[in-house]
Formats: structure tokens, sequence, C-alpha cells
């Protein structure tokens, strides 16, 4: 047997033993009330904004692409984020995400190096966002005022350091022009993805206007959580929404596990039972959440895909451009 398959292994094991301890610890009969009890108005408000998180993944990804030089159509842009997001989530290492620099060199000729300094761009600040932001939620809740005020501060400095680390970028020494080999090659590309991600990260405009937007898409996300949680009579706050979407979020992260399934549902539950729900109702919500806004996503990332595949690839179009030119020519 491979590491491969001993690794899958372990994690269908993993997410099969959470699951299990959950139906150990949980009143399922309670759990199958609460869940029917959540009203239809709440759960198509709570899908409807799927779509406003989708627009965004599209507008945050444009802006950067556009300080890399590329003004592209926004319904290409737009299905690329999609489908570059979730089929992140999806795979180890958010490996999926190359199916967007894939996309984007079939259907608008970006290059490999301006993908793949997209997708570093985009995953790592939204991932450095997220921890920052879920720290700072939690000193606001648990910390004394000066102590809370101090992380706010010390937060809003933190989204500085970005910019600060991309200037050593270019401290990269420049690839030799004799050289060869493979390793070379992979020097030359790392070297290539570096400057762009120092053209990104070093442009204030860009960075800020990116960031308001990634800020905006989890306040859209924190509003579902929220808007779930009241729709089971529990009352929790926005701030206790925001956590218990960031924490969930960081323990499917390190977790290693697609769609972190059962690790984020387990973290959720238990973070929401810490701020006064019941296990059962903080578990409907973990169920929710998956129903109302996991799954729309991967239908909408599907729907992106089918979409960019009936696309036209722009090598195609420029091999039919070439043809027709030839034969008016003739």
């Amino acid at each position: 047997m491979n590491r491969s398959a001993i690794v899958r292994i372990a994690k269908i094991a993993t997410v099969l033993a959470i699951f299990a301890f959950l139906a150990w610890r949980l009143d399922i009969d309670s759990l199958l009330d609460a869940i029917a009890e959540i009203d239809t108005a709440t759960v198509v408000a709570v899908v409807a904004l799927n779509l406003v998180t989708a627009f965004l993944f599209g507008l945050r990804s444009q802006v950067a692409l556009r300080r890399l030089g590329h003004d592209l159509p926004f319904d290409l842009v737009l299905a690329a984020a999609v489908v570059g997001n979730v089929a992140g989530a999806l795979t180890p290492a958010s490996s999926g995400e190359l199916l967007r620099a894939v996309a984007l060199k079939s259907h608008a000729n970006v290059s490999y190096k301006d993908g793949a300094a997209l997708v570093v761009f985009e995953r790592g600040l939204s991932l450095y966002m997220l921890i920052l932001g879920t720290l700072v939620g939690i000193a606001l809740y648990a910390a004394p005022p000066p102590l809370a005020i101090a992380a706010v501060l010390g937060g809003v400095v933190a989204l500085v350091l970005p910019c600060v680390c991309a200037r050593f970028l270019s401290a990269l020494p420049a690839p030799a022009p004799e050289g060869s080999g493979r390793w070379y090659r992979l020097y030359v590309y790392i070297t290539d993805i570096a400057i762009q991600l120092q053209r990104l990260f070093g442009h204030a405009s860009t960075m800020l206007v990116w960031t308001a937007i990634t800020a905006i898409g989890f306040a859209v996300v924190t509003f579902q959580f929220w808007l779930l949680a009241h729709a089971l009579e529990d009352t929790i706050t926005p701030l206790e929404a925001w956590i218990s979407f960031g924490g969930s979020q960081l323990a499917a992260l390190v977790s290693l596990i697609p769609l972190g399934l059962g690790a984020s549902d387990a973290s959720l539950a238990a973070i929401l039972d810490r701020f006064g729900m019941t296990l059962e109702h903080g578990a409907a919500v973990a169920v929710l959440v998956r129903a109302t806004a996991t799954l729309p996503l991967i239908i909408l990332a599907a729907g992106s895909w089918l979409y960019l595949a009936r696309k036209t690839p722009i090598a195609q179009v420029h091999e039919e451009a070439a043809h027709a030119a030839a034969a008016h020519e003739a």
C-alpha cells in the first residue's frame, strides 16, 4: 500500500471517528427537530447570499488581475474565481486552485506565472486575514477592554505586514543568464512569480481595495452564520458568529481534510456550545451551513466549470481567425 492510499484511509477514518463521536454525544432527535424548525425565508436568504460571495470572489480577482496587467471580461474572471476557490477547498493544500490558472491561460492567455501569483496572493492573504481577524475577535470577546483595544490596534498594524514582507522578495538573486537544467528553470519560474507578488503586495491601492472586498466577503459569511443561529431561536452576537466562522474554518484547514468535513462541523458545534447554544443546536447550524452555504457554492462551481468548458479557448479563436484570414486572402 503506497503512502497516498494510507493518507486517504487515515482521513476517511478521522472523518468517521468525528461523526461517530458526535452521534454518541448528540441527542439525534433534538438535532433533527432543530433542523426541521428552520424557516424557509432564512434558508432562501442564506442561499441567496452565496451569490454575493461568488460575486466578491470575482471582483477581488479582477482587481488583482488588473494590477498584473490583465483587463479581462468579468464573466470569465468570475467563473474562474468560483471554480478555483471551491476546488481549492476540496483538494489537499488548495491544489485545486490550479484550475483557475489553467482556465485563465486557456481562455485569456494569462501566463501560468501570473495565474500562480494570483493564486498565491489571494490564498495567502485571505488566510492571513482569517487568522488575524479570528485572533482579534477572540481578544475582543475574552480580553479586558485595554487588551482588546490593543489587539484591535495590533491587528490594524499587522495588516500592513504583508506589504512590508513583500519588499524582501526583491532580495532574491536574479537567475544567471547562462543557467540551464530543471532546477534553473524552476528558480526562474519562482523569481518571476516573486516579481508579480511584489507588484501586488507593494501596490497600496490594490491592497486596500482587495482587503476591503475580502473583509466584506467575511462579513457576508458571518451574517449567514448569524441568520442560521437566530432561526433556531438562539441569540448570538455578530462577534460570536465571526469567531464561530473563523474558528471552524481554521480547524478545517488544519485537518487537511477536503472541505474540513467533520473537523469544521465538530469545531463549529463546540464553539457555539461555548457561546450558550446547546450542542444539538450547534450541530444543527453546522448541518445547515453545509446545506445552505457549502453545497450551493459547489453547485455554482460546477456550473462555472461547465460555462468555461463551453467557451472557446483563446488558442482555438486565434486558429480560426488565422484560417479565416487565409481563406479571405485566397
